[in-house]
């Protein structure tokens, strides 16, 4: 009796070990982040199939060790200038951030590329070029990648979580362009009506950016990423209506919803420094509560 006892406590204690083990695997943390207030700015070149994809890193100083990165996409026809002051913000809380200009995404481009040339899916390839450099750099915890995307910035972001899930921590939404789509599909019946060029709020742009968007529905993608999204609109936003985050907060799980009253496309003033504490906080809790699947 006494030697199936001891069989049995061996077995109970070998399985509180496993599961012990299996909890550890299923629920990864990292440290805390460590911010110092002071990063330094370099000027990065990424090839994207011999395109020059020109951006800026910034790497908070005085930490030791590897360090979360965030990925900063910009609005249609604009450069990384509208997101600049995230990255430089969130490199102050100590987090190695890049933004870049997308090759042909916009007239004051710095990356190679024409604007008539430009589409959803060449966007995505610039985005993916920027993240395996990234992960390739010597001071980036390749667990604690996040990606951000404002307006189709955004909608890029979305294409691309969804097909590097893995690779991706949590997913930040600015105002994300999910309108375009359904913008697209009102103007034409097929891709095969679509002619040269055409516009799109404003911004003359080729037959290959209507095509290629044609099939990319955006809330089917961002379901197939399937963790967390910090997702945040102002509601009075003129450009993208707010009635697209609300249905996406409402539909996909493991949403965290902000809405910045009486604030339009682009967060200014006030509105900016509460969007960058939300951001702040969610990359935080994601560090420290590990990732949620």
């Amino acid at each position: 009796m006494k030697g199936i006892e001891m069989m049995m406590t061996a077995a109970m204690w070998l399985a509180s070990l496993l599961c012990g083990c299996m909890s550890e695997k299923e629920s990864p943390t990292t440290p805390a982040v460590t911010a110092t207030g002071v990063y330094e700015t370099r000027e990065i070149h990424v090839d994207r199939e011999g395109m020059d994809i020109y951006g800026m890193a910034h790497i908070p100083s005085g930490v030791e060790g590897k360090m979360p990165a965030v990925i900063l996409s910009h609005e249609l026809g604009a450069t990384l200038d509208r997101v600049k002051g995230y990255g430089e913000a969130l490199a102050e809380a100590g987090y190695v951030t890049v933004c870049f200009d997308f090759c042909g995404g916009g007239y004051g481009s710095r990356s190679d590329g024409n604007v008539l040339d430009m589409s959803v899916l060449t966007e995505k390839a610039d985005l993916e070029a920027v993240l395996e450099e990234v992960r390739g750099w010597d001071f980036v915890d390749v667990d604690s990648i996040y990606l951000m995307g404002n307006s189709q910035g955004g909608v890029v972001t979305a294409m691309t979580a969804a097909e590097h899930r893995d690779e991706i921590r949590a997913v930040i939404l600015i105002y994300p362009g999910f309108s375009l789509y359904d913008n697209v599909h009102a103007m034409f019946d097929s891709p095969e009506e679509v002619p040269e060029t055409h516009s799109l709020l404003g911004m003359r742009l080729g037959q290959r950016y209507f095509v290629d968007i044609w099939d990319q529905e955006p809330y089917g993608l961002i379901r197939e990423y399937g963790k967390d999204i910090l997702l945040i609109h102002g509601s009075r936003d003129s450009i993208i209506p707010i009635a697209y985050s609300d249905r996406l907060a409402e539909t996909i799980e493991n949403v965290e919803y902000h809405v910045i009253q009486d604030a339009d496309h682009g967060f200014l003033g006030e509105d900016f420094a509460l969007a960058v504490s939300y951001i702040t906080n969610f990359l935080n809790s994601a560090q420290t509560g590990g990732e949620a699947a």
